[in-house]
């Protein structure tokens, strides 16, 4: 798995995709439990799919972007 650097403002971050094929992606956080839903971010070129994580509370500061893996 790649691991690579994302800016952060706020609960708003901006990315590359490990496919490096894409344009900058931009999400915000979202629920701090389980589900992304309404707050993932599809790559247009690879179809991956990533979520930004929120510290302490739900649509709280940006962490984190992680790769959403589906079985």
């Amino acid at each position: 798995r790649a691991r690579g650097r994302a800016v952060a403002t706020g609960n708003n971050a901006a990315w590359h995709c490990c496919c490096t094929k894409a344009p900058l992606l931009l999400g915000r956080s979202g629920s701090r439990v389980t589900t992304w839903e309404g707050y993932r971010v599809e790559c247009p070129e690879c179809r991956r799919s990533y979520a930004v994580q929120p510290a302490m509370k739900s649509q709280g500061p940006a962490v984190v972007v992680l790769e959403i893996v589906h079985p």
